[in-house]
């Protein structure tokens, strides 16, 4: 029994006492470390910088924070050259094909705070909106196409009423495709990134 009171064991009494002890302080301020995290998490999703060791979140340029709406701006320190004139001609022509046609739009809702992986439980929506066709009458039906291990990958919709949406319930992020099929052309393909509050990496 003398022998764990000897020189050799002090190293792991020590440690030990410093894991009582820091498990101690975690377990009486877990409420106020939780409550400093979320002020970071809301500091953070309002565009002040932040930097934790070697990973640095930045704020919103300078010309941003200053002026009014219809103001665009970059992070790069100096003015970035546009393309050339043919590059940018194309450039413009899709983005007037995006004006005209479709695009997809999503919404969440956190149903359970993530503690653990794939623990966060998010509901979210996915419609489709359009700046042409604003009651979507010229769409005659909608597939989705989401990540591989749902229980239905692919399925399709002919609510108009709902504006063609998709209802699903996640614990992390994925692309979703959708293809609009249309009374008068040739379908299209739409995608959208699904992010969730929080970003989690599940």
């Amino acid at each position: 029994m003398n022998d764990f009171f000897t020189k050799d064991f002090a190293a792991v009494y020590v440690a030990l006492i410093w894991v009582i002890f820091w498990s101690v302080i975690l377990i009486a301020f877990w409420r106020h470390v939780s409550l400093i995290a979320e002020a970071i998490v809301k500091r953070i999703q309002r565009g002040s910088s932040v930097t934790v060791g070697p990973v640095s979140i930045g704020e919103p340029p300078k010309e941003l924070r200053e002026s009014s709406a219809g103001t665009v701006a970059v992070s790069d320190p100096a003015p970035v050259t546009p393309p050339e004139v043919e590059s940018a001609s194309n450039i413009n022509a899709e983005y007037r094909k995006l004006t005209d046609g479709y695009f997809l739009l999503h919404a969440s809702e956190v149903l359970r705070e993530r503690t653990a992986p794939k623990s966060g439980r998010y509901r979210v929506r996915v419609w489709l909106e359009s700046y042409s066709d604003k009651d979507l009458e010229n769409v005659t039906r909608v597939t989705y196409h989401v990540w591989n291990d749902f229980s239905r990958p692919v399925i399709s919709t002919t609510s108009r009423d709902s504006r063609f949406d998709l209802w699903m319930s996640i614990y992390g992020e994925f692309p979703v495709l959708a293809f609009v099929e249309l009374r008068d052309g040739p379908g299209i393909l739409l995608t959208r990134y699904i992010d969730l509050p929080g970003r989690p990496p599940d």
